[in-house]
């Protein structure tokens, strides 16, 4: 054949190879890896996510308190 004598065509199979075990290399390393973490997360476990909700909400309660009254068209820092 023609394109056995191209060196791409030659090596096609071999390179098709090689890329689908790195890939499923890639893949079952990316999963152990999550699978390792989600073990290991804090929030993961249910005895520290019952007390982990309310400190939520209370931090995004105090996020839209006003501590300093800002009106318009007022310079503040003049004398």
């Amino acid at each position: 054949m023609v394109l056995n004598n191209v060196p791409f065509f030659r090596k096609f199979h071999l390179l098709k190879n090689f890329k689908h075990w790195r890939h499923s290399m890639r893949q079952s390393y990316y999963t152990r890896t999550r699978l390792e973490l989600a073990k290991n997360f804090i929030f993961a476990k249910p005895i520290f996510t019952e007390r982990y909700l309310p400190l939520v909400e209370k931090i995004n309660e105090t996020r839209f308190i006003e501590l300093v009254e800002i009106r318009r068209k007022t310079v503040y820092g003049e004398n």
